[in-house]
């Protein structure tokens, strides 16, 4: 198993949120907390799987699953009011700029999720990676 896998995915994402999104976005590797502020990326790794390839048990290889969950809420920035589904939109850009890109993971699933607040707009994405 790859343990340190998630965690230097979550390190090079977080560098690269601060170094190039232009709403304050904060990443963190856990769940979302009530005080958190908005824009949010959480990242979870949600399996970890050892897959044999060979019935002589010499080659295998990990399977990896995480999930990228993104809150936005409407932002105004120099008196214009940017929609928290735009502003979804482009993080989404940017997590695949290093989750697809960089490490090469494949988005399986990307959507909308109900969040109880419905001012803040939330997307549930996940990638996997043998």
């Amino acid at each position: 198993m790859n343990i340190d896998f998630s965690n230097q995915v979550y390190k090079d994402l977080k560098e690269y949120i601060s170094k190039n999104d232009l709403y304050g976005t904060r990443v963190r590797n856990k769940s979302l907390k009530e005080s958190d502020k908005f824009p949010l990326i959480t990242i979870t790794e949600d399996d970890n799987v050892n897959e044999i390839i060979d019935t002589r048990f010499q080659e295998s290889t990990d399977k990896i699953y995480l999930s990228v969950n993104i809150y936005a809420q409407d932002k105004a920035i120099e008196n214009k009011t940017i929609s928290n589904v735009n502003i979804a939109r482009e993080l989404v850009k940017l997590v695949d700029d290093v989750l697809g890109r960089r490490y090469r993971m494949q988005r399986v699933f990307c959507k909308q999720t109900p969040n109880l607040d419905n001012t803040i707009y939330r997307l549930t994405i996940r990638y996997t990676k043998k």
